[in-house]
Protein backbone atom coordinates (compact mmCIF):
# COMPACT_ATOMS: atom_id res chain seq x y z
CA UNK A 1 0.00 0.00 0.00
CA UNK A 2 1.57 3.20 -1.00
CA UNK A 3 2.00 5.80 1.97
CA UNK A 4 2.29 9.76 0.24
CA UNK A 5 4.20 12.58 1.82
CA UNK A 6 3.63 15.60 0.09
CA UNK A 7 6.49 18.53 1.16
CA UNK A 8 5.31 21.76 -0.17
CA UNK A 9 8.15 24.79 -0.38
CA UNK A 10 7.93 28.10 -0.76
CA UNK A 11 10.55 30.90 -0.31
CA UNK A 12 10.41 34.85 0.72
CA UNK A 13 13.24 37.23 0.29
CA UNK A 14 16.46 37.94 -2.45
CA UNK A 15 19.44 35.88 -2.03
CA UNK A 16 22.06 38.96 -3.79
CA UNK A 17 20.05 42.04 -2.72
CA UNK A 18 21.93 44.89 -0.50
CA UNK A 19 21.51 44.78 3.22
CA UNK A 20 22.75 46.51 5.47
CA UNK A 21 22.61 45.71 8.85
CA UNK A 22 19.83 48.80 9.89
CA UNK A 23 18.33 47.68 6.50
CA UNK A 24 14.73 46.42 7.39
CA UNK A 25 13.36 45.48 3.70
CA UNK A 26 15.74 42.76 3.08
CA UNK A 27 17.44 41.77 5.90
CA UNK A 28 15.48 37.87 6.08
CA UNK A 29 15.82 34.97 3.79
CA UNK A 30 13.38 32.47 4.83
CA UNK A 31 12.08 29.00 3.37
CA UNK A 32 9.23 26.74 4.15
CA UNK A 33 8.26 23.62 4.05
CA UNK A 34 4.85 22.17 4.99
CA UNK A 35 4.88 18.66 5.44
CA UNK A 36 1.76 16.51 4.39
CA UNK A 37 0.60 13.11 4.96
CA UNK A 38 -1.75 12.04 2.20
CA UNK A 39 -3.57 9.85 4.60
CA UNK A 40 -4.88 12.90 6.07
CA UNK A 41 -7.64 14.31 3.78
CA UNK A 42 -7.74 18.27 3.89
CA UNK A 43 -10.10 18.47 1.29
CA UNK A 44 -12.82 19.93 4.10
CA UNK A 45 -10.19 22.75 4.99
CA UNK A 46 -9.72 23.31 1.20
CA UNK A 47 -13.36 23.65 0.60
CA UNK A 48 -13.99 25.77 3.76
CA UNK A 49 -11.43 28.68 2.37
CA UNK A 50 -12.94 28.90 -0.97
CA UNK A 51 -15.72 29.16 0.21
CA UNK A 52 -14.62 31.92 2.20
CA UNK A 53 -13.37 33.62 -0.65
CA UNK A 54 -16.23 33.05 -3.19
CA UNK A 55 -18.29 35.21 -0.41
CA UNK A 56 -16.18 37.86 -0.51
CA UNK A 57 -17.21 38.25 -4.78
CA UNK A 58 -13.18 39.22 -5.65
CA UNK A 59 -12.34 39.55 -9.19
CA UNK A 60 -11.31 36.53 -11.59
CA UNK A 61 -7.52 37.76 -11.54
CA UNK A 62 -7.37 37.42 -7.83
CA UNK A 63 -9.63 34.20 -7.26
CA UNK A 64 -8.22 32.24 -9.77
CA UNK A 65 -4.63 32.88 -8.80
CA UNK A 66 -2.62 31.63 -6.17
CA UNK A 67 -2.91 33.87 -3.12
CA UNK A 68 0.60 35.48 -2.19
CA UNK A 69 0.57 37.10 1.66
CA UNK A 70 2.99 39.27 1.32
CA UNK A 71 1.58 40.74 -1.93
CA UNK A 72 -1.29 41.20 0.27
CA UNK A 73 0.29 43.57 2.67
CA UNK A 74 1.95 45.61 0.22
CA UNK A 75 -0.84 46.17 -1.91
CA UNK A 76 0.97 44.78 -4.87
CA UNK A 77 -0.25 42.66 -8.01
CA UNK A 78 -3.72 41.91 -8.39
CA UNK A 79 -4.62 43.38 -4.76
CA UNK A 80 -3.99 46.48 -5.92
CA UNK A 81 -7.89 47.85 -6.28
CA UNK A 82 -8.85 46.11 -2.81
CA UNK A 83 -10.03 47.98 0.17
CA UNK A 84 -7.85 47.47 3.51
CA UNK A 85 -10.97 45.28 4.70
CA UNK A 86 -10.88 43.21 1.83
CA UNK A 87 -7.05 42.31 1.85
CA UNK A 88 -7.24 41.45 5.84
CA UNK A 89 -9.98 38.93 5.25
CA UNK A 90 -7.84 37.44 2.75
CA UNK A 91 -5.04 37.40 5.21
CA UNK A 92 -6.77 36.35 7.85
CA UNK A 93 -8.81 33.84 5.81
CA UNK A 94 -4.99 32.01 5.12
CA UNK A 95 -4.50 32.36 8.66
CA UNK A 96 -7.25 30.21 9.84
CA UNK A 97 -6.28 27.95 6.61
CA UNK A 98 -2.92 27.16 8.30
CA UNK A 99 -3.99 26.38 11.55
CA UNK A 100 -6.57 24.26 10.67
CA UNK A 101 -4.38 21.90 8.68
CA UNK A 102 -2.29 22.04 11.44
CA UNK A 103 -4.66 20.42 13.94
CA UNK A 104 -5.35 17.74 11.27
CA UNK A 105 -1.65 16.95 11.36
CA UNK A 106 0.00 18.89 8.80
CA UNK A 107 3.22 20.59 10.01
CA UNK A 108 5.56 23.50 8.91
CA UNK A 109 9.29 24.05 9.61
CA UNK A 110 11.09 27.02 8.51
CA UNK A 111 14.72 27.93 7.64
CA UNK A 112 15.61 31.19 8.51
CA UNK A 113 18.66 33.43 7.80
CA UNK A 114 19.70 36.64 8.70
CA UNK A 115 21.04 38.77 6.04
CA UNK A 116 22.71 41.31 7.34
CA UNK A 117 25.57 38.94 8.48
CA UNK A 118 26.95 38.73 5.53
CA UNK A 119 26.38 42.55 4.25
CA UNK A 120 30.07 42.94 4.14
CA UNK A 121 30.31 40.55 1.37
CA UNK A 122 30.20 41.21 -2.24
CA UNK A 123 26.69 39.69 -3.95
CA UNK A 124 27.64 36.88 -5.73
CA UNK A 125 29.80 35.76 -2.14
CA UNK A 126 26.56 36.82 -0.21
CA UNK A 127 24.14 34.95 -2.10
CA UNK A 128 26.63 31.81 -1.69
CA UNK A 129 26.56 32.25 2.08
CA UNK A 130 23.37 32.30 2.94
CA UNK A 131 22.63 29.05 0.49
CA UNK A 132 25.23 27.60 2.47
CA UNK A 133 23.46 28.25 5.97
CA UNK A 134 20.16 27.52 4.34
CA UNK A 135 21.92 23.85 3.37
CA UNK A 136 23.54 23.67 6.90
CA UNK A 137 19.90 24.21 8.12
CA UNK A 138 18.25 22.04 5.41
CA UNK A 139 20.50 18.83 6.35
CA UNK A 140 19.72 19.37 10.30
CA UNK A 141 16.08 19.89 9.65
CA UNK A 142 16.23 16.20 7.78
CA UNK A 143 18.68 14.99 10.36
CA UNK A 144 15.90 15.61 13.10
CA UNK A 145 13.38 13.79 10.82
CA UNK A 146 14.92 10.73 10.80
CA UNK A 147 13.44 7.93 10.38
CA UNK A 148 9.67 9.56 9.88
CA UNK A 149 10.77 10.40 6.01
CA UNK A 150 11.54 6.43 5.45
CA UNK A 151 7.96 5.93 6.70
CA UNK A 152 6.46 7.05 3.63
CA UNK A 153 6.94 5.32 -0.01
CA UNK A 154 6.83 8.36 -1.65
CA UNK A 155 7.97 11.86 -1.73
CA UNK A 156 6.68 14.14 -3.56
CA UNK A 157 8.31 17.64 -3.11
CA UNK A 158 6.22 20.38 -4.74
CA UNK A 159 8.45 24.05 -5.30
CA UNK A 160 6.87 26.70 -8.22
CA UNK A 161 10.75 27.09 -8.99
CA UNK A 162 10.50 30.49 -8.17
CA UNK A 163 14.39 30.47 -7.61
CA UNK A 164 16.32 27.86 -9.39
CA UNK A 165 18.78 28.18 -6.27
CA UNK A 166 16.30 26.71 -4.38
CA UNK A 167 15.01 23.87 -6.50
CA UNK A 168 18.99 22.81 -7.10
CA UNK A 169 19.19 22.91 -2.81
CA UNK A 170 16.04 20.80 -2.43
CA UNK A 171 17.79 18.03 -5.36
CA UNK A 172 20.89 18.31 -3.64
CA UNK A 173 19.58 17.82 0.14
CA UNK A 174 17.37 15.13 -0.40
CA UNK A 175 20.09 13.20 -2.95
CA UNK A 176 22.92 13.75 -0.21
CA UNK A 177 20.61 12.64 2.61
CA UNK A 178 19.83 9.19 1.17
CA UNK A 179 16.26 9.92 -0.05
CA UNK A 180 15.93 10.62 -3.36
CA UNK A 181 17.47 8.11 -5.32
CA UNK A 182 15.28 8.06 -7.99
CA UNK A 183 15.01 9.99 -11.09
CA UNK A 184 12.80 14.27 -11.00
CA UNK A 185 9.80 14.73 -12.96
CA UNK A 186 9.39 18.09 -13.67
CA UNK A 187 5.63 18.86 -13.98
CA UNK A 188 3.96 21.94 -15.79
CA UNK A 189 1.53 22.84 -13.22
CA UNK A 190 -0.03 26.24 -11.93
CA UNK A 191 0.67 27.14 -8.29
CA UNK A 192 -3.34 28.30 -8.12
CA UNK A 193 -3.76 24.87 -7.74
CA UNK A 194 -1.91 23.58 -4.44
CA UNK A 195 -3.87 25.45 -1.12
CA UNK A 196 -0.69 24.02 0.61
CA UNK A 197 1.78 26.15 -1.42
CA UNK A 198 -0.30 29.14 -0.42
CA UNK A 199 -0.10 28.11 3.02
CA UNK A 200 3.89 27.62 2.82
CA UNK A 201 3.68 31.11 1.42
CA UNK A 202 1.70 32.09 4.85
CA UNK A 203 4.29 30.53 6.48
CA UNK A 204 7.16 32.51 5.18
CA UNK A 205 5.44 35.91 6.01
CA UNK A 206 4.67 34.78 9.81
CA UNK A 207 8.07 33.20 10.00
CA UNK A 208 9.77 37.30 8.43
CA UNK A 209 7.21 38.81 11.07
CA UNK A 210 8.49 36.94 14.03
CA UNK A 211 12.06 37.06 13.25
CA UNK A 212 11.56 41.06 12.48
CA UNK A 213 9.83 41.28 16.15
CA UNK A 214 12.60 39.00 17.79
CA UNK A 215 15.45 40.45 16.20
CA UNK A 216 14.17 43.77 17.21
CA UNK A 217 13.84 44.74 13.90
CA UNK A 218 11.44 48.09 12.55
CA UNK A 219 8.38 46.79 11.08
CA UNK A 220 8.22 48.36 7.10
CA UNK A 221 5.98 51.07 6.53
CA UNK A 222 3.65 48.31 4.54
CA UNK A 223 3.59 46.19 7.82
CA UNK A 224 2.42 49.02 9.81
CA UNK A 225 0.05 50.40 7.32
CA UNK A 226 -1.27 46.99 6.99
CA UNK A 227 -1.95 45.99 10.32
CA UNK A 228 -2.94 49.13 12.15
CA UNK A 229 -6.25 50.48 13.69
CA UNK A 230 -6.85 53.87 14.53
CA UNK A 231 -4.99 53.31 17.47
CA UNK A 232 -1.75 53.83 15.78
CA UNK A 233 1.29 51.85 14.97
CA UNK A 234 1.86 50.82 18.32
CA UNK A 235 -1.84 48.88 17.64
CA UNK A 236 -0.68 47.38 14.81
CA UNK A 237 3.02 46.09 16.50
CA UNK A 238 0.53 44.22 19.38
CA UNK A 239 -2.06 42.86 16.54
CA UNK A 240 1.73 41.28 14.98
CA UNK A 241 1.95 39.85 17.92
CA UNK A 242 -1.02 38.50 18.64
CA UNK A 243 -0.16 36.60 15.11
CA UNK A 244 2.71 35.04 15.90
CA UNK A 245 1.66 33.90 19.06
CA UNK A 246 -1.91 32.74 17.98
CA UNK A 247 0.12 30.58 15.09
CA UNK A 248 3.22 29.79 17.08
CA UNK A 249 2.26 26.10 17.23
CA UNK A 250 1.98 25.38 13.80
CA UNK A 251 5.99 25.47 13.62
CA UNK A 252 6.32 22.75 15.81
CA UNK A 253 5.58 19.37 16.20
CA UNK A 254 7.32 16.51 13.74
CA UNK A 255 5.88 14.75 10.39
CA UNK A 256 3.38 12.69 11.08
CA UNK A 257 4.93 9.35 11.37
CA UNK A 258 3.54 6.17 9.15
CA UNK A 259 3.10 2.87 10.26
CA UNK A 260 4.49 1.79 7.01
CA UNK A 261 8.04 1.27 5.90
CA UNK A 262 8.53 0.69 2.00
CA UNK A 263 11.06 1.13 -0.92
CA UNK A 264 10.51 4.44 -1.70
CA UNK A 265 10.28 7.44 -4.47
CA UNK A 266 11.13 10.84 -4.38
CA UNK A 267 9.63 13.44 -6.90
CA UNK A 268 10.64 16.99 -6.89
CA UNK A 269 7.75 18.99 -8.88
CA UNK A 270 8.74 22.18 -10.22
CA UNK A 271 6.09 24.08 -11.18
CA UNK A 272 5.77 26.66 -13.65
CA UNK A 273 5.99 29.95 -11.76
CA UNK A 274 5.09 32.06 -14.59
CA UNK A 275 1.55 31.15 -13.90
CA UNK A 276 1.42 32.08 -10.54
Amino acid sequence: MKHELGIFVDETGDLYAPCGKSGIENRFYAVSLVFHDKSIDVTRAISSLDERLSHLSLPSVISEHAIHSYNLIRREYAYRDLTIRERKKIFSYMVDFLTCVHAQGVTVRTLLVNRSLYAKLDKDERGQAILTELQHQMYELLTTLGEQLFRFSEIKIYYDNGQSEISALLHKCFNQYKIDDSIIERYDAHQCDYRLLQASDMACTLTLLKAKQSHGTSFTHNDITFFNSKKGSNDAKQKISNIIFATDKCFFGTTPPSTHSMERKVTLFLLNHSSS
